[in-house]
C-alpha cells in the first residue's frame, strides 16, 4: 500500500463530475509547491 499521487484533472472538471454525482455545492482547493527541503548540518 504506497501513497498514489492522483493525475492532475481540471478544477473544472472536478466541479462537473461533482454536479453530476447531485452535489449541491462545491468547492476545489488547487495547491502547487515547488518549494524544497533545505538540510543544514548541525555540530
Amino acid at each position: 500500500m504506497g501513497s498514489q499521487l492522483l493525475p492532475a484533472v481540471p478544477a473544472e472538471q472536478l466541479i462537473e463530475l461533482a454536479k453530476q454525482s447531485g452535489a449541491q455545492a462545491a468547492e476545489v482547493f488547487q495547491s502547487q509547491s515547488l518549494s524544497r527541503p533545505v538540510l543544514k548540518p548541525t555540530g
